[in-house]
């Protein structure tokens, strides 16, 4: 506590961070049908499958053959929780995969996989979670 009451900034920090683990994308399981997952967090700001994503990527007139492709969909959230953006993956209709970032980078503060929850240093405590 610093002067006068008032929470310093790394204890207000702190705070978001406890806050965040209360959100309804931290419980999320591998295994989770699409069903399950939007009954949980909501429907999600975009979605797209495995070709629609490697076209993204593979650049205007290259050929992809969709039987190299795994069966994926992917779901984006945005500002879910406020402040983060999540990418969920299924494969076959079931959730693989969790990976929450900051808005803005690339950099995964938490993950969840079949190993269970994963997060960045300082989040780890207030998530409970493995190390990342």
């Amino acid at each position: 506590m610093g002067l006068f009451g008032k929470k310093s900034g790394e204890e207000q920090q702190a705070d978001k961070r406890t806050s965040y683990a209360d959100h309804p994308v931290f419980t999320l399981t591998t295994g989770m049908s699409t069903d399950q997952v939007a009954e949980r967090i909501g429907p999600a700001t975009e979605t797209k499958t495995a070709a629609e994503v490697a076209a993204e990527f593979a650049g205007p007139g290259a050929v992809i053959d969709p039987a190299k492709l795994d069966p994926e969909e992917y779901w984006s959230y945005d500002d879910t929780p406020e402040g983060f953006n999540v990418a969920v993956l299924f494969r076959e209709g079931l959730l693989t995969e969790v990976r929450v970032r900051k808005n803005g980078t690339n950099d995964i503060v938490a993950r969840i996989d079949d190993q269970g929850l994963a997060a960045a240093k300082s989040y780890r405590g207030a998530l409970h979670a493995n190390r990342l």
